[in-house]
């Protein structure tokens, strides 16, 4: 997945600073991946193929090693169909509660 890349923008220092995804993330996925803050940590979000969706975890902003598997779990373990999953349901990252709608 070299084509993305994170970027941190420090607006009071006016500084950035380019993070990469998770290594070792083979495929493309479907839909684009997802940033956000889970227990204080950075996030990277992302469906694999149509059948799971993975969440990695930064448990250390800024160290590329630091990111580890939250979360890897199957639609059908879920009991939700991919297809329609794409158009009525969504998931959601608070900053201590993930679920979905």
């Amino acid at each position: 997945m070299d084509q993305f890349v994170i970027i941190s923008l420090n607006l009071s220092t006016e500084t950035y600073r380019r993070l990469l995804p998770p290594c070792g993330l083979v495929d493309v996925p479907s839909i684009l991946p997802t940033i956000s803050v889970l227990r204080d940590r950075l996030c990277f979000s992302y469906h694999i193929k149509t059948t799971h969706f993975s969440i990695w975890m930064m448990t250390e902003f800024g160290v590329q090693e630091s990111w580890t598997q939250f979360l890897n779990i199957s639609y059908k373990d879920l009991q939700i169909d991919y297809e329609s999953r794409r158009y009525n349901y969504d998931y959601r990252l608070h900053p201590s509660l993930f679920y979905v709608v």
